[in-house]
């Protein structure tokens, strides 16, 4: 099958080639007007054609936060007919439609801009003076009062001691405090923003929710243990095991995509782990060559987010 081949190189060596059907050219990450066909209750779903003939499926869950653009008014249920903004999320591959998000990214040189988590995100590729310039910048808006300031980091026991860790956070003004029943976990607050501080440039800390930690404690990987963690992004859970793992076995970190599996292998560079293992794999498709292949897998299925449900206000 005709094809277009593009290649990544850095510093004279390939490090990322993509291939790209001519015949079916890939819409992920498009947004269109999407209008409602139909809504199947059954699966908690509704399919929307994006263009003549192209159908694709869309949650119910994601209707709470719709961006309609004609002729709808108000918060009621989905209906057939209903036009509403709706980004691609996955592809069709093997069967399955294309799927869609009502969480629209807009991705700037410096912003991401998401219509559905109301936040800003600074590229990590931006050299620190412009990631504290361009905070200066948002400050205001990351002084909300609805806003959450504290935010909790996992330590990296591999690469520094907690003491270090401590006094290089107590160097900079941070406060961090412990946090009960976690010897690894700190309570993080009282700082300009994350990326100046040297704890996290040199990977000794790394961001965590404690449901998402606990995950790690209850599991116990014993050392040399094949660990497969199959939606791992952003990697806080493949990491936590890894450290635990103490550079012995292998942590396999799965997801989706491409972007999924690039931020997984940024933070395990950052933290200097070495028994992380990226891959990038559809966890609904069985794979036979991992059958019995694991002493210990990870699944959060489907990334419900229940972890950080405690900061929705508006649940």
């Amino acid at each position: 099958m005709p094809c277009t081949v593009a290649a990544l190189s850095e510093e004279e060596r390939i490090v990322e080639i993509r291939l790209e059907s001519d015949q079916e050219k890939s819409i992920l990450g498009n947004i269109y007007t999407g209008q409602v066909e139909n809504i199947a209750s059954n699966i908690q779903a509704a399919f929307v054609q994006i263009e003549p003939g192209k159908r694709c499926y869309y949650s119910l869950a994601e209707a709470q936060r719709a961006v309609f653009s004609a002729g709808r008014k108000g918060n009621g249920p989905l209906r057939p007919g209903d036009e509403l903004l709706v980004q691609v999320s996955r592809d069709a591959m093997k069967g399955k439609l294309p799927a869609l998000t009502s969480n629209l990214n807009f991705t700037g040189r410096y912003l991401v801009l998401t219509t559905g988590d109301k936040k800003f995100g600074l590229s990590s590729k931006l050299a620190l003076e412009d990631r504290h310039r361009l905070s200066g910048w948002l400050k205001e808006e990351a002084e909300r009062p609805d806003k959450e300031f504290g935010i909790i980091v996992r330590t990296n026991a591999a690469d520094a001691s907690k003491e270090e860790i401590l006094a290089s956070l107590k160097a900079q003004q941070a406060t961090a405090k412990p946090v009960e029943g976690f010897e690894a976990m700190l309570a993080l607050s009282d700082y300009d923003y994350l990326e100046s501080l040297e704890a996290f440039q040199k990977g000794w800390i790394q961001v965590q929710d404690i449901s998402s930690a606990l995950v790690g404690e209850l599991a116990a990987p014993k050392k040399d243990s094949y660990v497969m963690d199959v939606c791992a992004a952003p990697g806080g859970k493949s990491l936590h095991i890894a450290d635990k793992l103490q550079g012995t076995g292998c942590v396999e970190a799965r997801d989706l995509t491409y972007q999924k599996v690039a931020l997984i292998e940024e933070n395990a560079s950052r933290m200097g782990t070495v028994n992380v293992k990226a891959v990038q794999w559809d966890a609904t498709e069985f794979d036979p060559a991992s059958e019995n292949k694991a002493d210990l897998v990870i699944a959060d299925l489907p990334c419900s987010g229940l972890g950080i449900i405690g900061k929705k206000t508006r649940y």
